[in-house]
C-alpha cells in the first residue's frame, strides 16, 4: 500500500462551502467526516457567521490484488503548504491539482499551490476532515488577547491590563480572572466593555460593594467585583458573569511607586496566561528626568526562541521595553498546545545622580528623592532573638510583649521581625516592628528560604546614615508625608512628598541633616520654581498630575501602617483619612471596593439598597465656575466654586466656598477658615473642618457628606481652586433622592443604539436614550 502526502484546504467562508454532501468525481470523492466552526475574535465585530475552517484531506492510495479485501489505512494528518480541490484530470491521473487563486476574506479559497505529483493508482478515496483551530473547547470561555501597558514617570507606575474574552457556551457563565499584583499596588479602576458599552467601576465601602455584587449575580446580571483583601495579599481576583455568546473586554488599572533596593528599581509583572494567546503584549515606557543609567528586562521562563521577543532600549531620560511573543513562540514545544509563558517578567533600571537629591514640583505638589551615593558604612551590632523554641518562657500576652519591647528599646534601636512559614502571628510581628522603626518580613516555606533570608539581610546590612531629618520651607508646604527616618541603607532611596501652599514661592530649599559613620552631615538642595505651568514639555510620559497621585499613594500607605498599631480612638481617625483619600483618588485599598453592575436588557429596575433610617429634607445646591481663560483649543471646563446645603427639618444652612465655611442655625452664625482645623457638634449636627483639606458633616444618624477643597496654585495659567462634593454612605439615601446630582445615586435607565464607526476607530458614535430624550454620544 502506498500513501500520498496529505492535502490541506483553507476556506475562509464556511457558509459558501456546501459541506453536507459528498463532492467529487469518478475516481475520487470528498466526504465530510467532522465539522466545527472557528470564530475570528480578532475582529472587533461579532461575526459568528464568518469562520476560518482548516480543511485537511488525507488522500489514501491502495493497491488491490486478486483475493484481497479492501484495506484502508488513515495516516496521521500533518501540516501542508498547499490547498486546492480535485479536478477531472487529476482524478483520472490519481493526483490532485489546484488552480492558484488569491482572494479576500469570505470569498472561498484563500490561497493555493499545486501539490507534489504521486504515482498512478487503480483506485483511491479521499476523506475531507474539518477541524476547528480553537485553543479552548467550544463550551468554554476563551481569552484571546492580553495587553499590558505600563507608563513609568519618576518611579511612579501607571499600569493598564486589557484582556478580551468570549463566552462560547449557550448559557451565561461566571468567569474568574486572576492577576498577581505587587503587594504595594493600588487598583484604580476595573471596567468592562460589553456590546460596545463601557461599564466603569464605582468605588464604595467594602461591605456595601460586596452586597451589591451578590445581589446582581443572584438576579442574573453581569457583574464584577474588584476588592483588595489586604496589604499582604498579592492575588487579585475578578469574577464576572458573562452572558452567552458575548465578547467582553476587561480593563484593569493599578498604580504603584517603585522602591529602590540594592541600587535598582524593579517592576514586576506576573505572566501566567495558562493558555496560548493569539495576542499577548507587554509595553513599558519610562521617563526619568534625572536620566536613565541602565535598563534591563528578564523573564524567568525565557528560552532561546523567546529572546528575540524581548526588546529594550534607553537614551537620556527615556526608556522602552516590549515583549510580544508570537503564538508559536509561546508553545512549550513545537507541536504543543500548552504555553511556556508561566513566571515573572521583570524590568529593572536605575537613574543617573549628579547630586544626592532630586526635587520635582508639578501643579502645586512636590516629590523629593534622596539617595546619597558612596558613603561609609555605619558600625552596627546585630542581636538575634528566636521565639517558639522549647526553652522559651515568660510573657506570652502579645499586647504586653509590645509594651515591654517599646519600653526596653526607647527609640534607640531598630527592631526587625521575621515570620517563618504560615503558622505565625504575622500581624503581631508587623506591629512589633513598626512600633520600633523596623519592618516585618515573612519567610515562606520553600526551597529558596535561605535566599529569602539572605535577600532581607542584604537590604539592611549596610546603613550609611542614621537619624535623617528632612526640613522644608516653613509656612510654605502642607500635608507632608513622613520626613524623619531612622536609617538610610546603601542602595535604597528616601521619598518625601507634600503640597506647596505658598503661591509666591520663587525657590524650593530643602535641608537634610543626618548622622554619618563618623560625623554629622548636611545636604542642601535649592530648586528655582518656574512661573506658570511648571510641567516640562519634554515630560511626554507624565500621566495626569503624577506628583499629586504619588503624594496620595505615599500618604495612604503610611496611614495604613500607622493604623496597624494605633489605639482604637486614633485608629478611627486614621480610617476616616484613608477612606477619604481612597474615594478622592479612586484607590482600591483594604477599606474600599469597586463594583460594576450591568442590568439585563429587559430588566429596567434600579438597584435598591435598603437603609435602616432615611434622612429627608436635605437640599444641596452648587454654583459653577470656569477656567481662568479659554481658547479654541481648550474647552471651558466647569467646577463647583460654592456649595450650599439646607436641612429644613433641623433648620441648618451650610455654605462652603474655596475661602471659608459658614454655618447658620436659626439666628446663630459661625464661620470657619480653611486655614485652621475646627469643629462643631450640636443637636445631632456634626461638622469637622480639616485644615486646607476637607469639611465633613452629618445630620443625625443619616448620611455623612464630605466637601474637599481642591487647591490649585494661584499662579496656574488656566485652573483655579474648586470644591468636590462626596458622600461616604449614599446607600442610606431614600428612593426619593433627585436633582442634578441626586438622580445618579440610584442609577438611571438608558438605552444605547445605532452604534457606528467614525473617523477614529477607537471612538464610535451611538445614540443614547435617557428619560425619553435622544442624545448623540461618543465612547
Amino acid at each position: 500500500m502506498v500513501h500520498e502526502p496529505p492535502e490541506e484546504f483553507v476556506v475562509t467562508d464556511a457558509q459558501n462551502l456546501n459541506l453536507s454532501e459528498s463532492q467529487g468525481d469518478e475516481g475520487g470523492d470528498f466526504q465530510v467526516v467532522s465539522q466545527e466552526v472557528f470564530v475570528d475574535d480578532d475582529d472587533d465585530e461579532k461575526r459568528l457567521s464568518v469562520s476560518e475552517v482548516v480543511v485537511r484531506a488525507v488522500r489514501l492510495r491502495e493497491e488491490q490484488t486478486e483475493d484481497s479485501e479492501e484495506d484502508v489505512v488513515d495516516d496521521e494528518v500533518t501540516d501542508s503548504t498547499w490547498v486546492g480541490k480535485p479536478t477531472e484530470d487529476s482524478a483520472s491521473e490519481g493526483k490532485a491539482s489546484a488552480e492558484p487563486e488569491q482572494v479576500g476574506r469570505g470569498s472561498g479559497v484563500a490561497r493555493a499551490r499545486k501539490p507534489p505529483a504521486v504515482p498512478h493508482s487503480t483506485s483511491s478515496r479521499q476523506a475531507l476532515v474539518l477541524k476547528a483551530r480553537c485553543s479552548k473547547p467550544a463550551n468554554d470561555i476563551e481569552v484571546y488577547s492580553i495587553i499590558i501597558n505600563s507608563q513609568l514617570t519618576s518611579r511612579f507606575a501607571h499600569n493598564v491590563i486589557t484582556s478580551r474574552a468570549v463566552n462560547r457556551a449557550n448559557v451565561s457563565k461566571e468567569a474568574f480572572f486572576n492577576v498577581d499584583l505587587p503587594k504595594t499596588a493600588f487598583i484604580t479602576n476595573f471596567s468592562m466593555i460589553i456590546d460596545g458599552v463601557t461599564y466603569p467601576g464605582v468605588i464604595k465601602e467594602k461591605e456595601v460593594a460586596k452586597k451589591q455584587y451578590e445581589k446582581a449575580v443572584s438576579r442574573g446580571q453581569t457583574a464584577g467585583l474588584v476588592r483588595a483583601s489586604g496589604r499582604k495579599t498579592e492575588k487579585f481576583t475578578v469574577s464576572v458573569n458573562v452572558a452567552s455568546e458575548s465578547k467582553v473586554t476587561f480593563e484593569l488599572v493599578y498604580e504603584e511607586m517603585l522602591k529602590r533596593n540594592l541600587g535598582k528599581y524593579e517592576m514586576f509583572i506576573k505572566v501566567q496566561p495558562k493558555t496560548l494567546i493569539r495576542k499577548y503584549e507587554i509595553e513599558v515606557d519610562i521617563y526619568e528626568p534625572q536620566g536613565i543609567s541602565f535598563l534591563d528586562a528578564q523573564a524567568s521562563f525565557i528560552t532561546n526562541d523567546l529572546l528575540p521577543a524581548i526588546q529594550k532600549s534607553f537614551s537620556g531620560e527615556k526608556g522602552h521595553v516590549s515583549f510580544k511573543p508570537t503564538i508559536d513562540q509561546q508553545r512549550s514545544c513545537a507541536n504543543c498546545s500548552t504555553t511556556i509563558l508561566d513566571g515573572d517578567f521583570t524590568v529593572t533600571y536605575d537613574v543617573s545622580r549628579e547630586s544626592p537629591g532630586n526635587i520635582q514640583v508639578v501643579n502645586g505638589y512636590f516629590v523629593h528623592f534622596f539617595a546619597p551615593p558612596k558613603l561609609s558604612r555605619v558600625p552596627k551590632n546585630v542581636v538575634y532573638l528566636i521565639d517558639r523554641s522549647g526553652s522559651m518562657h515568660g510573657e506570652s500576652n502579645p499586647a504586653k510583649i509590645q509594651e515591654n519591647a517599646k519600653k526596653a528599646i526607647q527609640g534607640r534601636y531598630t527592631l526587625y521581625s521575621l515570620g517563618f512559614g504560615n503558622d505565625v502571628d504575622y500581624p503581631f510581628l508587623e506591629k512589633l516592628a513598626l512600633e520600633n522603626s523596623g519592618i516585618a518580613r515573612r519567610i515562606y516555606e520553600d526551597s529558596d528560604a535561605d535566599l529569602q533570608l539572605q535577600g532581607f539581610y542584604n537590604e539592611i546590612a549596610n546603613p550609611t546614615l542614621t537619624d535623617i531629618k528632612m526640613q522644608y520651607p516653613e509656612n510654605a508646604i502642607a500635608d507632608l508625608t513622613q520626613n524623619n527616618f531612622k536609617h538610610y541603607f546603601e542602595g535604597s532611596e528616601i521619598v518625601v512628598a507634600g503640597r506647596v501652599t505658598d503661591n509666591d514661592l520663587n525657590s524650593f530649599i530643602v535641608d537634610v541633616k543626618a548622622e554619618g559613620a563618623d560625623k554629622s552631615v548636611k545636604y542642601t538642595e535649592n530648586i528655582p520654581l518656574k512661573s506658570g505651568d511648571d510641567v516640562s514639555d519634554q515630560q511626554i510620559y507624565i500621566f495626569g498630575d503624577f506628583t499629586e497621585r504619588l503624594w496620595a499613594y505615599l500618604t495612604i500607605q503610611q496611614l495604613l501602617e500607622k493604623r496597624l498599631h494605633a489605639d482604637p480612638s486614633e485608629k478611627a481617625n486614621l480610617t476616616a483619612q484613608v477612606l477619604e483619600l481612597s474615594l478622592k483618588f479612586k484607590f482600591v485599598t483594604p477599606l474600599t471596593s469597586m463594583v460594576i453592575t450591568k442590568p439585563k436588557e429587559k430588566d429596567k429596575e434600579e438597584e435598591i439598597l435598603v437603609a435602616d433610617k432615611f434622612v429627608e429634607g436635605i437640599a444641596v445646591n452648587g454654583e459653577l465656575i470656569g477656567n481662568k481663560k479659554t481658547d479654541n483649543v481648550i474647552s471651558n471646563e466647569t467646577y463647583f466654586g460654592r456649595i450650599g446645603i439646607i436641612n429644613r427639618e433641623m433648620k441648618i444652612r451650610l455654605e462652603v466656598t474655596t475661602e471659608k465655611i459658614t454655618v447658620l442655625n436659626h439666628k446663630n452664625q459661625k464661620t470657619f477658615s480653611w486655614q485652621k482645623t475646627g469643629s462643631i457638634s450640636k443637636e445631632g449636627f456634626n461638622l469637622v473642618v480639616n485644615k486646607r483639606s476637607n469639611v465633613t458633616f452629618s445630620f443625625g444618624e443619616g448620611a455623612t457628606f464630605v466637601i474637599i477643597l481642591h487647591e490649585v496654585w494661584k499662579g496656574h495659567p488656566l485652573h483655579r481652586s474648586f470644591l468636590g462634593f462626596y458622600t461616604l454612605d449614599d446607600h442610606t439615601f431614600s428612593e426619593g433622592v433627585h436633582g442634578l446630582l441626586g438622580q445618579f445615586f440610584h442609577g438611571i435607565d438608558y438605552e444605547i443604539s445605532n452604534v457606528h464607526k467614525t473617523d477614529n476607530p477607537d471612538k464610535p458614535d451611538a445614540t443614547m436614550k435617557v428619560k425619553n430624550k435622544l442624545l448623540t454620544v461618543t465612547r
